[in-house]
C-alpha cells in the first residue's frame, strides 16, 4: 500500500489543491473549527491489514490518538472516527519515520520514531500533523492540482483510480471477500504512486504543491493539539528534533522569533525553503508567531492553553 512520510523531511508527494495567496506569507488561510474536507472524501474500503500486536508503544499511539479525538469531536466523527483508523507503530518501517496513506486512513509510525518522543506530548504533535492530512483528505483525488488540470498523462491515470476506487466503494458495501479488496486496493496504490510521479514531474524541484500542504497539516494539526490541552512547547521541539537541527539553527531561529514578537515594525521572516517541507525555522516561527501570538490568540486564550 502506498504510504507518504508527511511531518519529516522524507515525506515525498501527496496531491491536493492549494489556496489562494493569503497574509502572513501564506496561500492558506485557516479559519479556527475548519478542520476537514468530508465533501471530499471517497473512502469506504478501507480494510486494515492484520493489527500489529498491542505493543506499549502501538497502545501509546493509539491512547493519544483518543485523546485527540475526544477533544476535537466535530472533526472526528463519522468518516473520520478514528477508531476505524488504521493506526500502528509498524517495525517495517526503517529509521525515524511515520507514513500516512489519507485515502486509506492509515497512519503508521516506526518503533525508532516512537523511542525519540520524550512525552505524549511530542507524540501528540506529530501525530496531530499526520491525522490533519487524513482529515484534509490531502491524497484524496477529488480535487485535481493546480497545472494537472490540461495533463493527458495524469488525468488519464485519475480517470483509472476512480474507476477502482468505486470498486473498492461497491465490494465493502456489499461486504465482499476482503481478499479481494485487498487486491484492489494494491492495485489502487500503484496508479497513486504512478500520479504522485507524475505530479513530480510537472512541478520539478521546487516541490511547491507539496510545501503548502505541509503548511496546512501543521496549522490544522496544531489546532487538534491545542484543543487537546497537549504543550504547545514539545510542538516546537519536536519539529526541532526529528529534523536534527543544530543548537546553533535553533537558537538563532528563537532569536529572530522573539526580535518579531518585541518589535513587530521590523519583524524580520526566515526563508520559507523549496523542499517538500517549508524551512524548520520557518515552520516554528509561523506556529509562533503568525497562529499563536497573531491570528488564533484569541481562540487559544480561550482554551487556556500553554
Amino acid at each position: 500500500m502506498l504510504m507518504k512520510s508527511l511531518f519529516l523531511t522524507m515525506c515525498f508527494a501527496l496531491v491536493c489543491a492549494c489556496g489562494a495567496q493569503q497574509t502572513h506569507n501564506s496561500r492558506i488561510d485557516h479559519v479556527w473549527g475548519q478542520t476537514r474536507r468530508s465533501d471530499i472524501f471517497r473512502g469506504g474500503g478501507v480494510v486494515c491489514e492484520a493489527r500489529s500486536p498491542d505493543t506499549p508503544q502501538t497502545l501509546k499511539l493509539r491512547a493519544v490518538a483518543a485523546r485527540i479525538a475526544a477533544e476535537n469531536p466535530a472533526t472526528f466523527s463519522d468518516v473520520f472516527d478514528v477508531s476505524k483508523m488504521c493506526l500502528s507503530v509498524n517495525p517495517k518501517i526503517p529509521g525515524m519515520d511515520a507514513r500516512t496513506t489519507p485515502e486509506a486512513m492509515r497512519i503508521d509510525f516506526s518503533p525508532q520514531l516512537m523511542d525519540l518522543f520524550a512525552s505524549d506530548d511530542e507524540v501528540a504533535a506529530v501525530l496531530s500533523h499526520e491525522l490533519a492530512h487524513v482529515t484534509l483528505q490531502h491524497q484524496g483525488f477529488g480535487e485535481t492540482p493546480p497545472r494537472m488540470t490540461n495533463d493527458a498523462v495524469f488525468l488519464e491515470r485519475q480517470s483509472e483510480s476512480r474507476k477502482i476506487q468505486a470498486a473498492i466503494v461497491e465490494l465493502a458495501k456489499a461486504k465482499a471477500d476482503p481478499q479481494k479488496i485487498f487486491i484492489l486496493n494494491a492495485e489502487f496504490a500503484k496508479i497513486l504512486e504512478k500520479m504522485n510521479k507524475r505530479i513530480d514531474e510537472v512541478y520539478g524541484e521546487q516541490n511547491a504543491h507539496l510545501n503548502w500542504l505541509e503548511q496546512e497539516a501543521d496549522e490544522v494539526g496544531a489546532e487538534f493539539f491545542v484543543r487537546a490541552g497537549f504543550d504547545r512547547r514539545a510542538f516546537i521541539n519536536i519539529l526541532w528534533t526529528s529534523h536534527r537541527a543544530s543548537g546553533e539553527e535553533r537558537q538563532a531561529c528563537s532569536e529572530l522569533i522573539d526580535r518579531t514578537l518585541r518589535e513587530p515594525d521590523k519583524a524580520e521572516r526566515p526563508a520559507r525553503g523549496i523542499q517538500s517541507h517549508p524551512s524548520t525555522c520557518w515552520r516554528v516561527y509561523h506556529l509562533t508567531v503568525d497562529e499563536w501570538a497573531h491570528t488564533h490568540a484569541g481562540e487559544i486564550a480561550r482554551l487556556g492553553s500553554m
